[in-house]
């Protein structure tokens, strides 16, 4: 697909296919400063990797490939209806790719507070909700890629999909897992039956958020006022180890992370 799809009017509205579903759409409502509803992965790597030819793959390998990434969500006035995906017509690869250093000493504290900054920051929602940092000033020659996307485009095994589509080679690897847009538009013009469709799917997707939103946290040491701040740390293991620790207590890969963050 080239991307291209058609404009929007009354009489050429988009289809059912370029919409937000109701729990992606809740993503998007719940986002505020102290609840950051975007993901991300850091990659440690060997070497330093140029940032112009690092920049240009990503542009083919991603966002030339998945339509997603040159897109971003539309949403409704007063929210009366799910928003849509809208390609951004002055995409520059250069605004979600971006080039930053480590200060000084560049050691592993050094990189986590720099992640910790960026990674607290949010997503700008007039652009697609999506930003890769690469991160140079490590000892012996290392870099870091710092990945963030907004949890609205993307679900935890397509993230880690879409860092592999980033790697050599590329035919080797399974295609991110991220849902077809579908390009152009079917006719038809807005009625009073879509606009109650439309509030009836964006109730949906507030109530599957509000609960967890506003339901009382059970009484606890740990609870307290969420600030807009993050820290973001990270424990090696080899996979051997965590292999080992699903099969000795029978369960799955996620429970044993889950445990693992707790």
């Amino acid at each position: 697909t080239d991307g291209q799809r058609t404009a929007t009017s009354p009489a050429n509205a988009p289809s059912a296919a370029t919409r937000l579903s109701p729990l992606d759409a809740a993503f998007l409502y719940f986002d505020r400063p102290e609840q950051r509803l975007h993901v991300g992965c850091v990659a440690l790597l060997d070497g330093r990797i140029p940032f112009d030819a690092f920049a240009a793959a990503v542009d083919a390998r991603l966002v030339g490939t998945l339509p997603r990434y040159r897109q971003r969500p539309r949403r409704r006035v007063f929210d009366w209806d799910l928003p849509r995906w809208e390609d951004e017509t002055a995409f520059d690869v250069r605004r979600h790719v971006r080039h930053v250093a480590v200060p000084a000493p560049g050691d592993d504290g050094a990189l986590q507070t720099l992640i910790d900054d960026l990674f607290a920051t949010r997503l700008d929602p007039a652009h697609p909700l999506w930003e890769i940092y690469l991160i140079d000033g490590l000892p012996n020659e290392r870099s870091a890629l710092l990945c963030k996307m907004h949890h609205s485009m993307i679900d935890g095994v397509s993230g880690v999909q879409v860092l592999a589509a980033l790697a050599d080679p590329v035919e080797a690897l399974p295609g991110p897992n991220v849902p077809a847009v579908a390009h152009g538009a079917e006719g038809g013009r807005y009625s009073l039956s879509t606009m109650v469709d439309g509030l009836r799917d964006a109730g949906e997707a507030l109530s599957l958020m509000a609960e967890l939103v506003w339901r009382p946290s059970p009484p606890t040491p740990f609870n307290g006022r969420l600030s807009d701040a993050r820290r973001v740390v990270w424990a090696s293991l080899t996979l051997d180890e965590v292999l080992a620790l699903r099969g000795a207590a029978g369960v799955t890969m996620n429970d044993v992370v889950l445990a693992i963050i707790t």
